[in-house]
């Protein structure tokens, strides 16, 4: 995967993720929306051949759009590994 900044203002941070689909980005999404911090978070793939979805993240007056980004993704990173655990304890 490679990130694009489209935009990076105040508050609201857009980025190109290059070479997902729906996956990551949607899990990236769901773990922004449980900041409470974030104001909004989504994403949109306009084409799902050939395009790369484009996620938005809005967040709260005073609050960094960036710090919202990478706990989201230190949060999926978590799951992830919890679930790998979990996954190499069941079936070896």
């Amino acid at each position: 995967m490679k990130l694009k900044v489209l935009k990076d203002e105040k508050g609201l941070l857009e980025v190109e993720l290059e070479g997902e689909r729906h996956g990551f980005p949607n899990a990236l999404v769901a773990a922004l929306l449980e900041d409470p911090d974030v104001d909004m978070a989504s994403y949109t793939l306009e084409h799902p051949l050939t395009g790369s979805p484009k996620l938005f993240v809005r967040v709260k007056r005073g609050k960094d759009a960036h710090k919202a980004l990478k706990a989201a993704a230190e949060k999926l990173l978590k799951d992830f590994k919890d679930f790998e655990k979990q996954f190499k304890g069941k079936f070896g």
